[in-house]
Order: C-alpha cells, then structure tokens, then sequence
C-alpha cells in the first residue's frame, strides 16, 4: 500500500466517524434546543451549549449556565431581541452572579454587553475597562436584526462563507477557530458543500493539528496549511475534520502514542480494530442504557 493511499484511507474511515460525532456531541445539542430554527432566543442557546464558549482554557461551567439562564430568563420575560440593551445588561449581570463575579474574564466572554463594565481591582478599587467587541445578543439584535442565528449563518454560508465566517468573529471571545467550529457543523447539518474556501469550514485543535502534521509527515505544518491538507485529501472535509477529532478522543482515548501508532500501520488494522472494540462497546452501553432507563 503506497503512503498516499494510506493517508486517503485514514480520513476516509474519518469521514464515517462522523456520524458517532452526529450522535454523541451535535444531536444532544440540537434537541436540547427544538426551535433553534424559528426561536431566536433558542438558536443563541443552540450557540451558546455547544459552541460559544469552547476556548481553550475555558471553564466547563460557563455553557450550561448560559443555557439555564437563557432559558429561565426568556420563560418568565419572554423579551423580543431588539436593539434594547437592557436585556443584555441584565443577563450579564445575572451570569455573573451566578458565579460571584469571579474570573469571568468579560473581555472573551460572548454573554458581556459591549458597554462600560465594573471591575474590582485588587485593592479594592472600581475600575472602569471597555470591553470590545458584542455579546452574542447584542450580535443577534444588531447584526441580524433578531433572526435567528443559525438560519441566518446556514443561509449566508452558502453563498458568502468568507463574509459570515469574518461576521461571526463579531461576538465577543469567538476566534478564527470557534466560527469554523460552528459553521462546519452548520454545515453538515443542512448538507452544504462549498465549491471553494472549504479551509474556513475547518477547525483546527491540538488532534486535527496533530493527525494533519502526521499524515503529511511535516510537524511544522501551519493550521492553514493544515486545513488545506484536510480539505485536499477528502470527499467530505468538514466530516474527516468531525471524524478525526471524534477518533482521537472517544477512540483513542486521547492517547497521542495511540493515535500515532494506529494511523502510521501501513494497513491500518490497529485503527479499524480500535474502532470496532468502540463501536462494541456503545453497543454494550446501549443495551444496558436501554434497561436502566426503565427504572427512571
């Protein structure tokens, strides 16, 4: 088998993996929230669970207490998304309650309104630091004039990818990164293949970095370079780039020794090994999943 030939297998086998990522990760998001097609409070939660808030560094905490938040605060006011900043300020304020007003880091976080924001110094003085950029809501009230955010984005990626790709960096705390992350799971939601500039529809973390720079045995390889590895090797790009991160963390258990060495079998029979004992195994959990259900 030549190398080039074993590269291609390996993101093909990717692009299957897809799916488990579907059922794992996006399909918890999407039914937690129903109307994120329609409700535009729900899309900016639909934004906010799965995607906003995924920095490096960041705390586990923040997504599931935005989704809360978000969902008490519109079931009691029921506010329309308009230019009115005050339901940004309270949403924020109550946010930030939630957790003491403690290492919130208001400058990369996609729920702080655009405004003047109090911050405690040290020493126990007020200071007053502009925070730069939107809020995630103020984005939806300004830019989108209260449509919905992933309509908005799934429409708009299929005609301009660039031109949402730059909107979208708008909000507050979302990188290069985070807009490809949601926009390349827009885009397999609705089946959306871009004829050209698929590299904006690819994330690239430490395990895509790492699988790119192994395949194309070159560790200096660039994220861009390493987008356009991926999108030059595959049939479905933004799916091999959902498999890869899928296969290396719920496959490989996170084991960079692993995922070397499974990849660089010139026959690939470790990966699909891998691959088959994991599929056993959600199997085997199904089952028992299946049965524990019935006592709740």
């Amino acid at each position: 088998m030549s190398r080039e030939t074993r590269e291609n297998r390996v993101i093909k086998i990717c692009e299957h993996l897809s799916s488990l990522y579907y059922l794992s990760c996006l399909k918890h998001t999407i039914k937690s929230c129903p109307k994120y097609l329609e409700d535009p409070w729900d899309s900016i939660r639909f934004f906010l669970k799965g995607f906003a808030f995924e920095r490096q560094g960041k705390s586990p905490d923040y997504s599931p207490a935005a989704y809360d938040l978000l969902e008490e605060y519109v079931g009691k006011q029921k506010p329309t998304i308009t230019n009115n900043r005050n339901d940004a300020k309270e949403i924020w304020k109550r946010f930030a309650d939630m957790f003491g007003n403690k290492n919130l880091n208001p400058k990369n976080n996609p729920l702080c309104p655009n405004e003047l924001c109090n911050n405690k110094s040290k020493s126990g003085n007020t200071e007053e630091k502009r925070v730069s950029r939107k809020s995630v809501i103020e984005f939806v009230a300004d830019n989108l004039k209260g449509r919905c955010l992933v309509p908005w984005a799934r429409d708009l990626l299929k005609s301009k990818p660039e031109e949402v790709h730059k909107s979208i960096i708008e909000i507050r705390g979302v990188g290069d990164k985070i807009a490809s992350f949601f926009l390349r799971d827009v885009a397999c939601i609705f089946g959306i293949e871009l004829t050209k500039n698929r590299e904006i529809l690819q994330p690239i973390d430490t395990w895509i970095r790492f699988v790119a720079q192994d395949l194309a045995d070159n560790p200096k390889l660039t994220d861009k370079k390493c987008a356009k590895y991926i999108v030059e090797h595959s049939r479905e790009p933004e799916k091999a780039n959902q498999g890869i991160w899928y296969y290396c963390t719920h496959v490989a258990n996170s084991s960079r020794y692993v995922v070397k060495k499974s990849i660089r079998d010139p026959e690939l029979i470790l990966m699909k090994q891998l691959i088959n004992d994991h599929i056993d195994n959600l199997k085997s959990i199904g089952e028992k999943a299946t049965k524990l259900a019935s006592e709740f």
